[in-house]
């Protein structure tokens, strides 16, 4: 009958622990690359952590934090309000650690991510930059060959036009000898040996004017050739 109206103490011994583990959302990582001012190219990761941290309040912790150092005996409600404050406490503080150990995490994963990216961006350029090259090259190739053969085709039409005048100037030249012979044939028959000068002026002449155009022949068959040679080389190249 007196228990009733007894208080009961409850004694509280130990510490109140609590893990906690956080997971941090993914961080995009964007980097831009720059070669010779001239050339850009980005590259992204992502970076992520996650930590795990464990926090202990003991009970004169508990007591602090409700203000209640000097309590010494405690029924079961204050009891129970203790453990909980407690709790509460090993859990901020079990936060607090994981939180800030996986923000670290992250940063240095955002570092390794960084990096990474960058080395991404910087592989991107050179590729494109060897790219660009060949096809400058390529180009600049196509352009030259083009203006070897405009050379070629514009010195073989200068040979041929030289020939061809050559050719004119030779049997022009030739013309001119025989007529010469016919006067000299006909001067030496009026001299009294009028059939044998005019045949052997005629003879000479004709040798005189096939010689001559023998020889400008082979010339500008030689140039000629010469030319179209050249303009073949050039197309090839």
């Amino acid at each position: 009958r007196h228990q009733a109206h007894c208080a009961v103490e409850a004694k509280l011994t130990g510490d109140a622990c609590v893990t906690v583990k956080i997971t941090l959302p993914p961080k995009d990582v964007h980097v831009n690359e720059e070669l010779s001012h001239t050339a850009t190219a980005t590259a992204s990761a992502t970076a992520t952590a996650s930590a795990t941290a464990i926090a202990c309040v003991s009970v004169e912790e508990g007591k602090t934090r409700m203000g209640i150092e000097d309590v010494e005996g405690m029924g079961k409600v204050l009891s129970a309000e203790l453990t909980t404050v407690m709790q509460e406490k090993a859990l901020e503080e079990a936060t607090k650690k994981a939180l800030e150990k996986a923000m670290l995490d992250r940063d240095v994963s955002a570092k390794e991510a960084a990096s990474t990216a960058k080395m991404q961006a910087a592989e991107k350029l050179k590729m494109e930059a060897e790219g660009a090259a060949s096809a400058k090259a390529a180009e600049l190739a196509e352009v030259g060959a083009k203006s070897a053969a405009e050379a070629a085709a514009k010195a073989a039409a200068e040979a041929a036009a030289k020939a061809k005048a050559q050719g004119t100037a030779g049997a022009a030249a030739g013309e001119k000898a025989a007529v010469a012979a016919g006067a000299a044939a006909e001067e030496g028959a009026q001299n009294g040996a009028e059939s044998q000068a005019k045949d052997a002026a005629l003879a000479k002449a004709s040798d005189a004017a096939a010689a001559a155009a023998g020889e400008k022949a082979t010339q500008v068959e030689e140039e000629a050739k010469a030319a179209a040679d050249a303009a073949a080389a050039a197309a090839d190249a």
